[in-house]
């Protein structure tokens, strides 16, 4: 979202990100693309499966560019695997947050609640 600053300039405001990974990576939702997801009628899975395993700011609020980052370069302080079909990457700011789940092509956005999550 960008801002005016003085001079007129406009800078892009980058929202912070967080990656949820399914924990332990074997259960039942690990791996599964969202249409698998779906025919459980379900509209992503239970956050209750998954765990924070990064928070932090990063140059981009593309998932696509932020796969990119989790499969070539961890940065300092990531605990989790290599972003891969079934996690999910959230954008968040102090307006809310908006989630996107890997699929086997891509990403999707889905309703996800991480209100139940464990933190690291």
């Amino acid at each position: 979202m960008p801002t005016k600053q003085p001079g007129h300039e406009v800078i892009r405001v980058v929202k912070r990100c967080r990656i949820h990974q399914i924990e332990p990576p074997d259960g039942e939702f690990a791996y599964m693309d969202l249409s698998s997801v779906h025919k459980k009628v379900l509209t992503a899975p239970p956050a209750n499966l998954y765990r924070i395993m990064f928070d932090g700011q990063l140059n981009t609020d593309n998932p696509e560019d932020i796969f990119r980052i989790f499969n070539l370069k961890h940065p300092p302080g990531y605990t989790g695997r290599s972003l891969s079909i079934s996690d999910i990457v959230e954008f968040y700011d102090e307006n809310g947050s908006r989630f996107y789940y890997c699929d086997t092509v891509g990403f999707e956005e889905v309703p996800f609640k991480p209100d139940d999550q464990e933190r690291p």
